[in-house]
């Protein structure tokens, strides 16, 4: 019953922000409309093709968007009302596109789409800012963007020079929403967030269509991806939007190049076009994307031959020693790799790891080829992290091509497929001749089961790890205004090594909301446990830190915050509290405490 009153506050902030949906939906349409004149020489069924072109409208928006940034045009309300008239324009002229497409499935797949959206919506409801400390840089930037005329205030910008480039294709698109419908840019991000959200969803939907051949087994794997796994969900915890977002352009991309290997008579020079395009706009939504494409390319053609290396490698149907071997490795790789990515909320611990693993095992048994290509492709994937990228004119967080965060969130994708092929492979061995007749009755058992864990079981709303911003910091930014010299330094808790330290609370905000300059801190180098040792010379730590011109701390309260016994033993003093929230003064005179 909560998650459904939720449900319909998902609906009120639909409402309430109507202008940006409707523009948003409007835009997307008519790129949407431009997608399928491009892929009108692809044989492809209906309801991949519909699906491919909706997903190939955002992208196409987000090109548009790119551009209106590189040309430093200001997003305005006028520029937002004249480029969605004309896109309505070219919905009405091309309405009748739409009306042929509309098949009953697809009136399915419409309906799915709305109510993961409206389920995704639950997770900002509370929410004044996105979660965690990277959403501060994707505020900075979109109000960046937002400003073209105005010199750069983050340090990740539009240059000549790599290492200021961050994932400008969602900050774009983000900063055209926001300043063409008047939303706010904190509403922004988080509304557009949990919209690609959705569209990762509904995106594995032509991408298993194809790969299987089989409208059950497409909707089965989306609806695993969407209403059974945590993930790429629990990712918005971390504000990691521009990955998110990625995946929409990674899949569309992924599948034209599985339907190009597929039938090689869907090639024409618009379709080469499209996926240039789709390319394109994946890699400027996350730069890493372009690294799945290019690690893309030699899996699918490895799975166009998996039957001939199968028959080299002689597993053979006959041969149970050597299918054996492959099966129970591969399954204990993948197994390994997915413990060593420690993923959250425990969700792969104890029993869920394990069905997991036999579900893996299963999953061989109904498309051997390709379980074996998907595995070794994410293995792929998982091992570049052990492979340093020797690039010296990259970010310092381009070490390896795939980090943690994004293999947790691209992890979605394989287990979704795994699990229903292990469900399946299952029913084979059991059912045998009979798996036809019923595979549909199992199909509606798991959609069942996995609405039923969306509705009554599964958790929607932000982990309490990641909210660092809620109203006591607000009224604390407001006190700090008014009594903190504008020209004060404030130490605010951070977390992990020295040169690349992260915010580990609603510090994280203080300067984007105050304007007054802040310094991250790890006290000791154990601030995330609080375990203060009695060896510890506080008075050299409080003069080190007066001579950094530190005057103030910021305590939060959350699990990574200051320890304020730290605080009062290196001199400094309580200021203010309200709530969890609590300001420190560190008085310095001639730089001593």
């Amino acid at each position: 019953m909560n998650t459904i009153l939720m449900l319909q506050g998902s609906i009120t902030n639909i409402l309430q922000n109507w202008h940006f949906f409707l523009s948003l939906w409007i835009i997307q349409g008519a790129f949407t409309v431009l997608t399928l004149w491009l892929m009108s020489d692809a044989l492809l069924d209906k309801d991949v093709l519909s699906v491919l072109s909706f997903l190939g409208g955002i992208l196409g928006f987000t090109l548009f968007s790119l551009v209106i940034t590189i040309g430093r045009i200001k997003p305005s309300p006028a520029l937002g009302i004249a480029i969605t008239v004309i896109a309505l324009l070219i919905l009405i002229w091309q309405r009748h596109q739409f009306r042929s497409l509309m098949t009953f499935n697809l009136a399915g797949l419409i309906i799915f789409f709305l109510f993961i959206l409206l389920l995704r919506l639950i997770f900002i409801r509370d929410l004044l800012v996105p979660a965690y400390s990277d959403s501060v840089l994707h505020l900075q930037i979109v109000r960046d963007l937002l400003n073209p005329e105005q010199a750069p205030q983050a340090f990740y910008r539009l240059s000549s020079d790599p290492r200021h480039y961050y994932h400008v294709g969602f900050h774009s698109l983000a900063a055209f929403l926001s300043g063409g419908t008047s939303t706010s840019a904190e509403q922004t991000i988080l509304l557009l967030g949990q919209y690609f959200q959705s569209l990762a969803i509904i995106a594995v939907f032509p991408l298993t269509r194809i790969l299987t051949k089989n409208s059950h087994s497409a909707w089965a794997v989306m609806s695993i991806a969407g209403l059974i796994l945590t993930i790429p969900a629990y990712a918005s915890n971390w504000g990691k939007y521009p990955s998110i977002a990625s995946l929409t352009g990674i899949i569309f991309g992924l599948t034209l190049f599985i339907a190009y290997c597929d039938n090689k008579a869907v090639l024409s020079k618009k379709l080469y076009f499209l996926t240039f395009l789709a390319v394109l706009s994946a890699t400027s939504l996350h730069s890493r994307s372009l690294f799945v494409f290019l690690l893309a390319i030699p899996a699918i053609f490895l799975y166009s031959k998996s039957s001939a290396i199968l028959e080299k490698l002689e597993i053979k149907e006959n041969n149970t020693e050597n299918k054996m071997m492959i099966i129970v490795l591969w399954a204990i790789m993948l197994h390994v790799l997915v413990l060593a990515l420690k993923f959250p909320d425990s969700q792969y611990q104890y029993f869920p790891s394990f069905l997991f693993l036999i579900l893996t095992i299963f999953s061989f048994y109904s498309n051997f080829a390709l379980t074996w290509i998907v595995i070794s492709f994410f293995l792929t994937m998982g091992l570049s992290i052990l492979i340093p990228l020797p690039l010296s004119f990259l970010p310092v967080r381009y070490s390896s091509l795939f980090d943690r965060p994004f293999l947790i969130v691209f992890f979605y994708l394989p287990a979704s497929f795994l699990i229903w092929q292990g469900i399946e492979g299952g029913l084979r061995l059991v059912a045998k001749n009979t798996f036809e007749s019923w595979r549909q009755r199992l199909f509606t058992i798991v959609f069942f089961i996995c609405l039923s864990n969306a509705i009554f079981i599964q958790n929607h709303q932000p982990s309490d790890c990641c909210i660092f911003m809620d109203d006591n910091d607000l009224f604390s930014f407001h006190w700090m205004k008014n009594n903190i010299p504008e020209d004060a330094l404030i130490g605010i808790a951070a977390t992990g090594k020295t040169g690349s330290l992260q915010p580990a609370d609603g510090g994280a905000w203080v300067e984007l909301f105050t304007g007054i300059s802040t310094r991250k801190i790890k006290l000791f180098n154990d601030i995330t446990n609080h375990n203060i040792s009695w060896n510890i010379d506080f008075a050299s730590e409080g003069l080190r830190l007066c001579k950094e011109g530190v005057d103030y701390f910021y305590v939060d309260g959350l699990q990574n915050s200051f320890d304020e016994y730290t605080l009062v033993k290196i001199g400094s003093k309580y200021e203010f509290g309200l709530g969890n929230i609590k300001i420190y003064h560190l008085e310095c005179k001639d730089r001593i405490p």
